[in-house]
């Protein structure tokens, strides 16, 4: 076995910072052209999953149920399909605090991975380091993953669907955002502030700032604002083994690099419900375009797909006018060969 047989074998891992996955790929390929920033740039430009790993916090999410999901506009009853999500809505809770709690508890126990929005990530083409106060909650993390499922799917949490089957019937079909909190517990007569700075020091990655607030029962919590270095980027290795086949696979596409999409600065004036069309458009595209195995869809006929599909979900008040205006919506993660040039061949 030759020393670089060895390194190689010693390089393998589930999960890289970018320079590890630099030195891995360089090694691999005997080259030393793989810089962090051409890495970061990739993962951008094919929207290959990052994460940063987090401990000593808790997280709420905003999840879609399979139930939920699969509830379909029938006859063109529009009351009925609304009473049936409301109804599926209220069975639901129970399932939505649970998820809650599982993800906390491994949070607080053993830490955890979270995903990165793609929105987050493009901050880092022109940014080593950036805090998360000028970044909408609904953009920061999308996913989650147990530090002993690093090949689970963030999305779906599908390492939980044992136990939803098993005792509500349902599971999680996405999430649409993952938001971080601190519940703040007082020592005997201790002070709020000094109670929240002995509690932060705790957490990872780099607590900076707060907004602080208290529930309907007077419990005192967190929205913790992170600091967050580029050094703390994580690549799974499915993520590494998923780059290069798109690279050595399709020709390398003569476009310019995604410019920042600054979209979440300007989300203050965007209704919630909007907000949600937007992340389900995002989702639902992504997956047909992964199980697009023919590489046959292009943007416009995605487009249509989504209008229809958002559309049967009640989303009619949300939709622009045109299919074609709901392209800005799904283009950052628009697989390769979607853009309009050429036909695929048959």
């Amino acid at each position: 076995m030759s020393v670089n047989d060895i390194a190689l074998r010693f390089d393998k891992a589930e999960y890289y910072s970018l320079e590890e996955a630099s030195e891995y790929l360089n090694r691999k390929y005997k080259t030393d052209n793989i810089t962090i920033h051409k890495l970061l740039k990739k993962v951008v430009q094919y929207a290959i999953p990052l994460f940063i790993y987090g401990k000593n916090f808790q997280l709420t999410g905003d999840y879609v149920l399979r139930s939920y999901k699969s509830v379909s506009l029938i006859n063109d009853d529009m009351e009925l399909y609304r009473n049936t999500l409301k109804e599926i809505l209220v069975l639901n809770k129970p399932v939505y605090s649970k998820v809650d709690s599982m993800l906390s508890a491994v949070m607080e126990n053993t830490g955890g991975f979270l995903e990165l929005n793609l929105d987050t990530i493009m901050a880092f083409l022109f940014s080593s380091k950036i805090t998360t106060d000028s970044i909408d909650e609904s953009s920061l993390f999308s996913g989650f993953l147990p530090l002993d499922t690093p090949n689970g799917d963030a999305y779906s949490l599908d390492y939980l669907d044992d136990y939803l089957l098993s005792n509500f019937e349902d599971s999680v079909a996405f999430t649409l955002a993952i938001y971080p909190n601190i519940d703040i517990f007082l020592d005997d007569e201790e002070e709020v502030t000094v109670a929240i700075d002995r509690t932060i020091k705790l957490c990872t990655p780099k607590v900076v700032d707060y907004y602080c607030q208290q529930d309907e029962s007077q419990k005192t919590y967190i929205t913790p604002y992170f600091e967050i270095d580029r050094s703390d980027l994580l690549i799974l290795s499915s993520g590494v083994t998923k780059l290069e086949e798109l690279i050595s696979n399709v020709e390398e596409p003569s476009i310019e690099v995604k410019s920042l999409d600054t979209d979440f600065l300007k989300k203050k004036g965007v209704s919630p419900q909007k907000l949600l069309a937007k992340h389900m458009a995002k989702h639902i595209a992504d997956k047909e375009w992964q199980a697009d195995k023919q590489n046959k869809i292009k943007i416009t006929e995605m487009a249509e797909t989504i209008y229809s599909k958002l559309y049967s979900l009640g989303f009619y008040n949300e939709l622009p006018d045109q299919a074609k205006n709901i392209k800005p919506w799904i283009k950052e993660v628009a697989s390769s060969y979607a853009s309009e040039a050429g036909r695929p061949q048959s």
